[in-house]
């Protein structure tokens, strides 16, 4: 039993849902329920949805020091994928895969490379708010990865 919005995952095909009122002296009478149900089929590129989906999960349980991991890491990899077919345009994909990796890692996408593309391709700045937010979850990410602790 809970409360109107489950935040549990059913591990089931089938769920039972038995009605309470919210208040015992409420009488029992037949009422209309609603019940919205969100799933989805994962695939092979569903990495970063399967992450957002966690922080959002760890964000409604109230795990607010848990959600900062995977949202990063839905952003970083929706950012690598975009930079990835981008830079195919210029260069061979094993040269691009290098330099994706050793040398414009992360930190170099979103400030750079990111601002770049939107450029070149002539599409809207990102708000300097939201970027900085971007930077302040990056910076949460890295905090904790080297050090398993960090600074809010």
């Amino acid at each position: 039993m809970h409360g109107n919005t489950s935040t549990l995952r059913f591990k089931k095909n089938k769920v039972l849902l038995y009605p309470r009122p919210f208040d015992k002296s409420e009488q029992l009478m037949t009422t209309t329920v609603s019940v919205l149900v969100s799933w989805f089929v994962p695939n092979d590129f569903d990495n970063t949805l399967l992450n957002l989906l966690e922080a959002f999960e760890e964000y409604i349980h109230g795990n607010y020091l848990s959600v900062f991991m995977p949202a990063n890491v839905a952003i970083e990899n929706i950012i690598y994928r975009i930079m990835d077919e981008f830079l195919k345009e210029f260069a061979r994909v094993k040269k691009v895969e290098e330099f994706l990796t050793n040398n414009a890692t992360y930190g170099h996408q979103l400030s750079i490379l990111l601002l770049m593309f939107l450029s070149i391709k002539q599409q809207e700045k990102i708000p300097d708010s939201m970027m900085g937010n971007l930077s302040r979850l990056r910076r949460l990410r890295n905090e904790y990865a080297h050090n398993r602790k960090f600074t809010v």
